[in-house]
C-alpha cells in the first residue's frame, strides 16, 4: 500500500470518528438541540417573571400613591369597613327539593350503603 492510500484511509477513518462524535448523545448535535430547547423554556419563564414583576411594581406604585388603592386592598384583604358601614352576608340555602335530589345522587349523604351491583364475583 502506498503512503498516499494509507493517508487517505487514515483521513477517512478520522472523518468517520468525528461524525460519530458529532451525532452521538454526549456533546453532539442531539445535546445541542436539547440545550436550545432548555434555553427557550428558560427565556419564556424569564418573560413571565418580568411580566409578574411589572404587575407587582404597578401595584406597589398604586398602593404608595393612591388612597383608593389602599382602601380597596384593606376592604378586600382585611375585611375593613368605613365608620357607620355595616357588613351583610347573604347565605343562599338550597331549596328542599334540591337537597332531596342531592341525597338521591350521593348515597353517602343519604345514609344508604353503596350498591354492590357492579361486583358479581364472590
Amino acid at each position: 500500500m502506498t503512503a498516499f492510500r494509507l493517508s487517505v484511509l487514515i483521513l477517512l477513518i478520522l472523518i468517520v470518528l468525528l461524525q460519530v462524535r458529532l451525532w452521538s448523545a454526549e456533546g453532539g448535535l442531539v445535546e445541542l438541540r436539547h440545550l436550545h430547547e432548555q434555553v427557550a423554556q428558560l427565556e419564556q419563564k424569564v418573560e413571565q417573571q418580568r411580566a409578574e414583576n411589572r404587575r407587582l411594581r404597578e401595584k406597589i406604585h398604586a398602593l404608595k400613591h393612591s388612597p383608593e388603592a389602599v382602601e380597596a386592598l384593606a376592604r378586600r384583604e382585611l375585611g375593613m369597613l368605613r365608620p357607620h358601614e355595616h357588613f351583610i352576608r347573604l347565605i343562599v340555602l338550597p331549596s328542599p327539593d334540591a337537597a332531596r335530589r342531592a341525597e338521591k345522587t350521593d348515597p353517602a349523604k343519604s345514609g344508604e350503603a353503596p350498591s354492590s351491583e357492579a361486583s358479581d364475583t364472590p
